[in-house]
């Protein structure tokens, strides 16, 4: 384990798979930058850090996060024109306050224990449909802003928070939410704070 500043990938087309021990918590920056044939990877369960540009501009088509991962730096999984499927499964993670990955992202899919879903974690992306945990507790600014997105989207019972703009999209016509959640609620699908004193998205 060791900081490093950038120390960019070679680009190599060669390189297409890596593969990190069972007790790796941290991947140094721009690791794999720029490795064109760069397809595969199994991120190890013992993972608490992801530096910055780590997989940039690879060729990965998908990626799963483990629930371990604290931080993800700016820019770890940007510029992958390849990558169609992201599986969550971070239970709570630092806000880079950057958008995580590329529009080309079809499915992104949450796992069961995720409780903190980081501000712009999915802004911008394509995603025709989504489905948050029944754990998540908050959902950060501009988390799923974008311009093209689900026709109507659930909130869960133990959502407490919604960051600015999280929803921010053109597409959205319904909100959902669990009659259990003590500080959300929907009319007619339009999102409410709980006593419809307030408009929280119309």
């Amino acid at each position: 384990i060791f900081d490093a500043e950038m120390l960019h990938g070679d680009g190599s087309s060669s390189i297409k798979t890596f593969i990190f021990g069972d007790e790796v918590e941290s991947i140094p920056n721009a690791l794999c930058y720029s490795m064109k044939g760069f397809e595969s990877v199994t991120l190890p369960k013992s993972l608490k850090n992801i530096g910055i540009k780590a997989f940039y501009n690879t060729a990965l088509t998908q990626i799963t996060v483990p629930e371990s991962v604290e931080k993800i730096g700016r820019g770890a999984f940007n510029e992958i024109f390849t990558l169609k499927t992201v599986n969550w499964n971070a239970i709570s993670i630092e806000s880079n306050e950057d958008h995580y990955f590329y529009d080309s992202v079809e499915n992104f899919n949450f796992g069961n224990k995720v409780k903190d879903i980081p501000a712009y974690l999915c802004s911008l992306l394509q995603i025709k449909s989504i489905s948050l945990p029944e754990s998540v507790e908050t959902i950060g600014e501009r988390a799923f802003y974008t311009f093209n997105f689900i026709e109507s989207i659930t909130i869960p019972a133990n959502v407490n928070y919604i960051g600015k703009e999280a929803f921010y999209a053109y597409d959205i016509k319904a909100f959902n939410v669990s009659e259990e959640n003590d500080y959300f609620a929907s009319k007619d699908g339009i999102l409410y704070n709980k006593d419809f004193t307030e408009i929280i998205y119309l």
